[in-house]
């Protein structure tokens, strides 16, 4: 079973919800308005995201969380990371925001992953419980290597994949999120979908 156009486009709604959920959420935690906009979702074998992703040699921090029978990977490039800590923690001197980028990257990371899981629970009327984030930077390819890795039941997993821009009054930045989901899982938000 694979999402059709349909069901893509109506789990891009969810994911949008999900996504403007965690802006409220971020501007709530650092007292800075933050945006978001959904570029675009797709969904894959996760063998043909690997190849689609092999061409991108920018250095990346990433964020996976686990859960039952999925994984999130949400990725922001490198260079943004600062940028990130600088907006989310702002008021801090230089040398903070610095040093506290990675912890940043999966606060941020962690507000946006739980928020779009909870929607997308809400619609298959069940419950996810989604592990604590460990952030690693390295370029995509290698970043969905390494959840592949993590991920217990790849043989067969879908990918779905969300663009999104994020952005406050001193940050623009891109954002990839990637749901790798096991069949079991890909079957339940299907039917959910339909």
């Amino acid at each position: 079973m694979t999402f059709d156009e349909s069901a893509q486009k109506v789990l891009l709604g969810l994911v949008e919800k999900g996504v403007s959920a965690s802006a409220d959420k971020l501007a709530t935690t650092s007292h800075t308005e933050w945006r978001t906009e959904t570029v675009s979702i797709r969904s894959a074998p996760l063998a043909n995201l690997q190849t689609v992703l092999a061409g991108d040699e920018t250095q990346h921090a990433g964020a996976f969380f686990s859960m039952p029978g999925g994984m999130f990977l949400v990725m922001f490039t490198k260079q943004s990371g600062g940028a990130l800590a600088k907006a989310f923690l702002p008021g801090r001197a230089a040398d903070q925001a610095a040093a506290l980028e990675r912890e940043a990257v999966a606060e941020i990371s962690n507000i946006v992953v739980h928020s779009v899981a909870n929607i997308v629970a809400d619609a298959c009327d069940e419950v996810l419980f989604v592990s604590a984030p460990e952030v690693v930077n390295g370029r995509k390819a290698d970043l969905l290597k390494i959840a592949s890795a993590k991920f217990q039941g790849s043989d067969g997993a879908s990918a779905i994949v969300a663009y999104i821009h994020l952005f406050s009054v001193v940050l623009f930045s891109d954002c990839t999120i990637i749901l790798l989901l096991n069949s079991t899982w890909r079957d339940r938000l299907l039917k959910a979908l339909d």
